[in-house]
């Protein structure tokens, strides 16, 4: 056997492409996630050891699971990132020092020690699961191939050497802070309309206050603000005020200003659509003033507890918090942390981090003003690391939620009841205890250097109940465009020529990449396994399969962020687009995306910018 040597990005590349060649989301299946019988097929190795331990699953950056699951590449390429961008990786094959190839023979198992053959056996009482499932191909595959981790042996430059001390880490400045945005519920005050589900949802009071929530970075050279509002969404228009008003003050120095929401259905309505009744709005705009105003105070706040600071990022696979209510069942189920500690002194600045989940869990009938399961995670999350603590939502199209889950209480020993704020509260509490775990073995970024990049993209609004909503001005956009120009009057809206002006933005600080979407993304859309074209249901059986955005972000540290800048709506792909009867899957009523997304169009232009995006350098 010959050993050829890859650097990173090689490396990466050609594994990638291995996968993607082979895995069966291509011929657009719904797969099971790999059991063991793939697992015994993957055999690190660490090359100059006598003793060669074996891995045990806790290890791994994702699990194993002998259930079936939907995601089966992006828990694999998790693992495969965290080893292919190992400065010592090597990829042992023969036949040729070049790159090794799908087409060819050349790759092969390297040789199992008889120690580790040993144990193997014993723990899984056979040579080799067998499998039938439709990874065979994936199987197939990576039967023939082993990746080799050279971690900290000889020949790599960036281990440190004994007796050495550990290497300095990129700084640069980190501030943040949390300023209240729960609006009045005084005597004389308007009424607020609970955003989320059905309309006429009067909240009577509030169980915990909601926030603009702040994260502040400056590399030295250029100043980033990003601002998580516990509300159902913000319109661009308010965002690009927001924005305005931050550049307007040359004291604070911010160049980019990113805004997203929780899409927090238990906040009011922000968007109009959710009012009294259907003719009437439920969005007061001195309310959204307030909300403008307090996230400028909130930017303005972080930026004056400005501190030298260091960036960490980690991640980690979640179980049993994530639900999925629209076939075909594709989950994010990983929660990704990004957390700024002081330097010197490692004291916790803020945690960011990012979950697939609408924040739901208390359901229709709560009527109190909350921010949902993710206030409790914060409050687990600040009262165990200090800091400023912020959510940001993820790809949760689908709808990917909490659902029925009820979470076992350990005062009482049974499931909490639903929609509870008792089972909110377990709910946030899980969600915390993974997050720090993955920031338990979170890496440093790789560099320090921030920013953010935007595109431009017009959307049009092919659903009638949306434009409906503009033309009675109950929808409190204030930007459609009429055969592209601003709509000057709430009449003009109407027919095939209205589009809404949004963005798709991309955030990068050092090895960190974040893609940053203005709606509730569909999960397919992002990691593939979009439904098979042969259903007689589909509104647009014919239409192509949108290329996955996942394997386009390149950073180490990745994120999907949704609802930022902007929102609107559901974002599908137009071959699971289904309005008309008949439906898929034998639906009898039409699914839920439909209603609230602008149009079958909608999702396709997103991810057609967005790939653009993620392209340019």
């Amino acid at each position: 056997m010959k050993e050829g040597t890859l650097n990173p990005e090689q490396a990466r590349n050609e594994v990638l492409n291995l996968l993607h060649l082979h895995h069966p989301l291509h011929e657009e299946r719904n797969i099971p996630e790999p059991s063991v019988a793939l697992r015994d097929c993957i055999h690190l190795r660490l090359v100059g050891a006598e003793d060669l331990a074996p891995v045990n699953e806790d290890e791994l950056p994702f699990r194993f699971s002998q259930e079936p699951r939907a995601l089966p590449l992006v828990r694999l390429e998790f693992f495969l990132q965290e080893v292919l961008h190992h400065p010592c990786l090597r990829l042992c094959f023969h036949g040729s020092s070049a790159p090794p190839r799908v087409q060819r023979d050349g790759w092969s198992l390297l040789p199992e020690s008889p120690r580790r053959r040993g144990h193997r056996e014993r723990r899984t009482g056979s040579t080799r699961a067998e499998s039938t499932s439709a990874w065979t191909g994936v199987r197939h595959a990576l039967r023939s191939c082993v990746l080799i981790l050279l971690a900290g042996l000889s020949g790599c430059a960036d281990a440190p050497k004994e007796g050495s001390t550990a290497p300095t880490l990129a700084r640069g400045s980190a501030g943040a802070s949390a300023v209240p945005i729960t609006p009045s519920l005084d005597a004389g005050a308007p009424p607020v309309w609970i955003a989320g589900y059905g309309k006429g949802r009067r909240a009577p009071g509030v169980h915990d206050d909601l926030f603009a929530r702040a994260f502040v970075w400056d590399d030295g050279e250029r100043r980033i603000a990003l601002v998580s509002l516990d509300l159902v969404g913000l319109f661009r228009d308010r965002v690009l005020a927001i924005r305005d008003r931050v550049s307007a003050r040359a004291d604070l120095g911010v160049g980019a200003v990113l805004v997203a929401s929780t899409h927090n259905h238990e906040g009011p309505d922000t968007m109009g659509i959710w009012g009294p009744d259907p003719m009437t709005t439920g969005a007061e705009p001195r309310y959204l003033d307030l909300v403008e105003d307090r996230a400028v105070e909130a930017i303005a706040r972080a930026v004056g507890a400005l501190a030298p600071a260091t960036l960490h990022a980690g991640e980690i696979v979640t179980e049993g918090l994530v639900e999925d209510s629209r076939p075909p069942i594709v989950k994010d189920e990983v929660v990704r942390v990004l957390e700024a500690r002081a330097s010197p002194g490692g004291r916790t600045i803020a945690t960011l981090f990012v979950f697939s989940s609408h924040p739901e869990s208390l359901g229709p009938d709560n009527t109190l003003l909350t921010a949902d399961y993710p206030a409790f995670a914060i409050r687990d999350l600040e009262r165990a690391r200090g800091g400023t603590a912020i959510f940001f939502p993820g790809s949760i199209g689908g709808l990917l939620g909490p659902g029925d889950l009820r979470l076992p209480d350990p005062e009482t020993g049974e499931p909490a009841p639903l929609h509870s704020f008792r089972n909110a509260e377990l709910y946030g509490a899980r969600l915390a205890e993974y997050a720090e775990r993955a920031l338990a073995s979170a890496r440093p970024l790789e560099g320090v250097a921030a920013r953010f990049d935007s595109m431009d993209v017009r959307v049009p609004v092919e659903n009638p109940l949306f434009l409906l909503a503009g033309r009675l001005g109950v929808a409190a956009r204030r930007d459609l465009l009429v055969e592209g120009r601003p709509a000057e009057d709430p009449a003009d809206i109407a027919g095939d020529r209205v589009e809404i002006p949004t963005e798709v933005g991309r955030l990068r600080i050092g090895d960190l990449e974040w893609l940053l979407v203005p709606g509730e993304i569909y999960p397919e859309l992002v990691f593939g396994g979009i439904a098979a074209e042969d259903d007689p249901g589909a509104d647009f059986p014919d239409a192509p399969a949108e290329a996955p955005l996942w394997p386009l972000l390149l950073g180490r540290h990745r994120a999907v962020v949704g609802l930022a800048n902007d929102e609107i709506g559901y974002l599908l792909p137009r071959r699971q687009w289904d309005a008309r009867p008949p439906y898929r899957f034998g639906r009898k009523t039409p699914p839920y995306g439909e209603i609230n997304s602008c149009g079958p169009s909608a999702g396709p232009r997103i991810v057609e910018a967005a790939a653009a995006l993620l392209r340019t350098p």
